[in-house]
């Protein structure tokens, strides 16, 4: 996290920065740290491809405090910058289904495959960690460090 920040005090205005910091704060656990983070990030810059992945971040931070509405809006503007951004779709469902909105959920889970022709590289079996049918397989579960889930977990 010091390279991070150092790289922040020389250039204040480096979103990437900002978005690695929030990872690493959200790997040690750091959650409000980690939000903090990701929205400097996406200040910087709110409509490039960098703050797609913010927004990812920031959700996924949002997920850890069971605050998943606002982590769906967090996912949701990341999918508006990047539509092929395969994890969000697959973060998004398990946020929804976390939130009751099973069908709602299912749908996110399946989107990304719809549109699988217009995906920059090939995908692969560690991107589809979610799927339909890990939606219904039970509840998301967080153990005692936040960058370990279970099976039905966000992608980090």
């Amino acid at each position: 996290m010091e390279d991070f920040s150092q790289a922040i005090r020389l250039a204040p205005k480096y979103a990437i920065a900002y978005n690695n910091l929030g990872a690493a704060y959200c790997f040690k656990g750091e959650i409000d740290l980690s939000i903090s983070a990701y929205s400097r990030a996406i200040s910087l810059d709110p409509e490039s491809g960098e703050a797609a992945s913010a927004f990812y971040g920031r959700g996924l931070s949002l997920c850890f405090k069971d605050d998943f509405k606002r982590a769906v809006e967090d996912y949701d503007r990341a999918i508006k910058l990047r539509p092929d951004y395969a994890e969000a779709y697959n973060n998004r469902g398990v946020a929804l289904k976390e939130m009751g909105h099973l069908h709602e959920a299912i749908e996110s889970s399946i989107m990304p495959s719809r549109s699988i022709r217009t995906m920059p590289r090939p995908i692969t079996v560690g991107d589809w960690r979610l799927g339909p049918g890990a939606i219904l397989r039970g509840p998301l579960r967080i153990l005692k460090r936040p960058a370990r889930w279970d099976y039905a977990r966000p992608v980090i």
